[in-house]
């Protein structure tokens, strides 16, 4: 809110005469908002680094003197960094309670089903525990794993049971699937006795 009021001023600079000012808040304002654009109107991954260059630009825009702000922008801002607080807490509730859930799953798959860590593709922090500099698997390699720990259903594997995820987001998935390969499925696990 506070780059658009920026930018406005800016443009209004022109028609007054201070050109090099508003030459200078049109350029730091309009390159902050024109990368952040394409971050914003696309859904994806998002990360704290994609802030740091328009980060420099808000901050030198910043500098630059006084701005008139009123009540109104002080609410407008409040509102809009109550609101930022708000999703960052709890996207980062999801995450962790992801995570622990996806940790859950794993060991329920070492314990109930006798699967050992060469067998469970647990994504990126399981499968590589000493860094990607222990050797990626390829995708190839990865996908010959007999159980895995997944959002949902995998072609050529079968659910065994699931774990609750305790999100607050009401976009986030409820729960973590522990699969097992198709062929697998029909027999019990390694240790355990057939019941029939």
């Amino acid at each position: 809110m506070a780059v658009l009021h920026r930018l406005a001023n800016a443009l209004h600079g022109y028609r007054e005469g201070q050109r090099a000012r508003a030459a200078a808040t049109t350029l730091l304002a309009g390159s902050a908002l024109v990368y952040l654009a394409p971050l914003v109107l696309t859904y994806g991954p998002f990360f704290d680094r994609y802030l740091l260059l328009p980060a420099i630009a808000l901050a030198a825009l910043a500098l630059q003197g006084p701005c008139p702000v009123t009540r109104r922008a002080w609410r407008t801002a409040a509102v809009a960094c109550g609101a930022l607080l708000a999703t960052s807490a709890v996207a980062t509730h999801d995450y962790l309670a992801w995570n622990r859930a996806r940790w859950v799953a794993i060991e329920r798959l070492q314990t109930r089903y006798g699967a050992t860590r060469a067998e469970i593709d647990g994504g990126f922090e399981f499968n590589y525990p000493n860094g990607p500099d222990s050797g990626l698997l390829d995708d190839a390699e990865v996908a010959t794993r007999r159980y895995r720990v997944a959002f949902g259903l995998l072609p050529g594997y079968r659910r065994l049971e699931s774990v609750a995820v305790a999100s607050w987001s009401p976009f986030e998935s409820r729960a973590l699937l522990l699969l097992v390969r198709g062929e697998d499925a029909a027999r019990p696990p390694s240790g355990m006795n057939n019941p029939g």
